[in-house]
């Protein structure tokens, strides 16, 4: 449904301990700072961002957050 509030975690990778709890909105601004490095802007203005080992490991999460906002902006992913 178009709109619905969802939430990603991110955990780190050794200690299993949450490094990261945000609600994902519509309005939300995702940028690829680096290849390695992204952040986003959450509803409330916060900036968020994760650096990733590897850019095949931030490409994987970028394209989960744009699918994920495609379906919250009431898009199709599967066209």
């Amino acid at each position: 449904m178009p709109g619905t509030l969802k939430a990603y975690i991110s955990r780190h990778l050794c200690t299993f301990q949450v490094v990261i709890n945000c609600s994902v909105l519509p309005q939300l601004k995702y940028n690829k700072a680096t290849p390695t490095f992204h952040q986003w802007r959450a509803g409330d203005r916060t900036v968020y961002g994760l650096n990733f080992a590897n850019p095949d490991e931030a490409n994987i999460f970028a394209n989960a957050v744009e699918s994920a906002l495609e379906v919250l902006r009431g898009g199709d992913i599967n066209k």
